[in-house]
């Protein structure tokens, strides 16, 4: 198997602690992911450990994928595995920096999967689909944070 990692950030003017409480709930992650659902399976506040069920939608197929929290050090690092049905686990990990005007937000995916899939993700489902789903996606996250911290 091969991993694959991408990272993607964005700067926000909203301070490390308000990011990190909302892209810490990943209930919320559909505000700025219009094709994603995600309930909370385990009850109480998020920790390590913490289980959820998300319902996404790739090239016009819906995925149920379970979450379980992975890392939860507020105010930096919050991060959680996707388990799919063909990617198996997928890791999503936030760290949030302290800027001047805000923070900065990066999130890496990384994903594994077989040399010659990570060929055909590489030169075709990565640059004409997942970077710009990625890139809007983060984009959506600075705006939606942006307008509930004003």
């Amino acid at each position: 198997m091969k991993t694959v990692t991408y990272t993607y950030s964005v700067s926000v003017n909203v301070k490390p602690e308000v990011v990190f409480a909302y892209i810490s709930d990943l209930t919320l992650h559909s505000e700025w992911n219009d094709h994603l659902s995600v309930e909370a399976v385990t009850p109480g506040p998020v920790k390590v450990g913490h289980q959820y069920i998300s319902i996404g939608r790739t090239l016009y197929e819906k995925r149920r994928n379970e979450l379980q929290v992975t890392s939860y050090q507020p105010p930096v690092t919050f991060a959680f595995v996707a388990q799919d049905p063909d990617f198996k686990d997928i890791t999503h990990e936030f760290k949030v920096s302290p800027q001047a005007a805000g923070s900065l937000i990066e999130r890496t995916v990384t994903v594994y999967m077989t040399p010659f899939f990570e060929f055909v993700w590489r030169w075709l489902i990565w640059p004409l689909i997942n970077r710009p789903e990625n890139i809007r996606s983060m984009g959506a996250l600075k705006a939606q944070l942006e307008r509930i911290n004003k």
